[in-house]
């Protein structure tokens, strides 16, 4: 059943590549930047909510949640959507922005797959817990495998947002984890951010505060290519979660454990 949702919404995304390129960097928002909204979010997310109304799904997603629209689970499935990851980035012309959908099991309370779509590159990541993960780039197939990497000196670390540290009270301890480690980058994408663990190029992604449509889907594949995902607590990842640190598995607790101050 999971593989069958994946597939379908892989082929419904590329099929929407055409309208994220048309108008990529030249919308304008009446919002302010921190929420920044374009019509194409309400646009992508209502296609993606008739065709999990068609698989009787559940539907959690960004604008529906906007709306005022209350979650209700009437199936074992939830597709998870966030039409636009860094609609911010999308609007200035900034190259780093995402769709991301997730498939929740609310009977298991976990993530059953995830799919990260970048339009600008083609770049298609696809994770199914169980069966492994994947990148499709130009109809090119390539499995995707966190990296060995088990020093934090060697590693490669992400943090979708410095300011959301402050905020989660774990600013002290994000800067010992970026002292330490080879180097850091922000994109401002949490969901593409997350996904770069699944190809073994990032080794640590953070993401201190966000929405659960932009954690589930990477964590699904995280987790499919043989990483770990937890909260920045270190609990597991559901439906609620509101933030992910996502590790090659070799580096998780010490992670969590400068984050902590521990």
């Amino acid at each position: 059943m999971v593989k069958e949702i994946i597939t379908l919404f892989c082929n419904e995304l590329g099929n929407m590549r055409g309208h994220f390129l048309e108008t990529f960097g030249r919308l304008q928002s009446s919002l302010s930047d921190d929420d920044a909204l374009s019509t194409l979010d309400c646009l992508v997310e209502g296609r993606l909510l008739l065709q999990a109304q068609e698989l009787k799904l559940n539907f959690y997603g960004e604008e529906t949640v906007k709306a005022g629209i209350a979650f209700v689970r009437q199936h074992r499935y939830t597709l998870l959507a966030d039409p636009l990851d860094a609609t911010d980035n999308y609007l200035r012309g900034i190259p780093a922005f995402a769709v991301a959908l997730g498939v929740y099991d609310e009977e298991l309370e976990k993530t059953a797959g995830g799919i990260v779509y970048s339009p600008l590159t083609d770049q298609l990541f696809v994770g199914i817990i169980g069966r492994g993960a994947y990148c499709i780039i130009r109809e090119h197939t390539f499995p995707l495998s966190v990296s060995s990497v088990d020093c934090l000196a060697d590693a490669r670390l992400h943090i979708t947002s410095i300011n959301s540290l402050e905020k989660a009270g774990v600013f002290d301890g994000g800067m010992e984890l970026m002292r330490q480690t080879k180097n850091t980058r922000v994109l401002g994408c949490s969901s593409y951010e997350l996904a770069l663990v699944a190809t073994g190029g990032v080794d640590v992604t953070v993401k201190s505060s966000g929405s659960p449509w932009s954690i589930i889907p990477g964590t699904a594949i995280v987790e499919a290519a043989g990483g770990k995902v937890t909260d920045i607590t270190g609990n597991p990842i559901t439906r609620k979660s509101t933030s992910a640190i996502a590790t090659n598995g070799y580096l998780h607790e010490t992670v969590l454990g400068l984050l902590h101050g521990q």
